[in-house]
């Protein structure tokens, strides 16, 4: 069976990571593909459109406040808008995700994650893409409206009148 997403992009300077998260989305993307810098990123988004980029935050040696990270998600956001990026990051504080997102990032997984996260998180990232491999994935993850209640159920007085 055919996976759902063509390319993942991996860009961890830790092998290992790099390593388990290709097993982790193996079964999810034709295409898992590591860089163990993220200075390569911006010719190899000249030439290739990834589904999704995992992009780790800290590369310097004894970095831990996300800058780097931060400086090239900033880079990945100006050569393709429309990039699904899942920042992963074993310094996770909860303002550092916040400003990722500010910034552009589909979603944040702290490092080490479950597989099963990871995938679930990378799969919708994927699919939310405009690279998503197929109409019926992306709609599929589209969120139905609220469900409608009688205005009875609603503890705060009711705008809609009741006829």
């Amino acid at each position: 069976m055919a996976a759902p997403f063509d390319l993942a992009l991996v860009v961890d300077d830790d092998p290992d990571i790099a390593l388990a998260a290709r097993l982790a989305l193996r079964d999810l993307f034709e295409r898992v593909e590591t860089l163990p810098s993220p200075d390569l990123l911006p010719a190899l988004l000249e030439k290739e459109s990834p589904d999704v980029i995992l992009l780790d935050l800290n590369f310097e040696r004894g970095a831990t406040d996300g800058r780097e990270g931060l400086d090239y998600l900033a880079r990945i956001m100006t050569i393709d808008p429309d990039a699904a990026v899942v920042i992963i990051t074993a310094h996770g504080a909860v303002s550092t995700a916040v400003e990722a997102i500010k910034r552009g990032a589909s979603d944040f997984v702290a490092k080490p994650w479950g597989n099963e996260r990871l995938a679930a998180t990378v799969r919708s990232a994927a699919a939310r893409s405009r690279r998503g491999s197929s109409v019926s994935v992306r709609a599929s993850s589209a969120r139905p409206p609220p469900p409608t209640r009688p205005c009875s159920a609603i503890p705060t007085p009711c705008s809609a009148s009741a006829s």
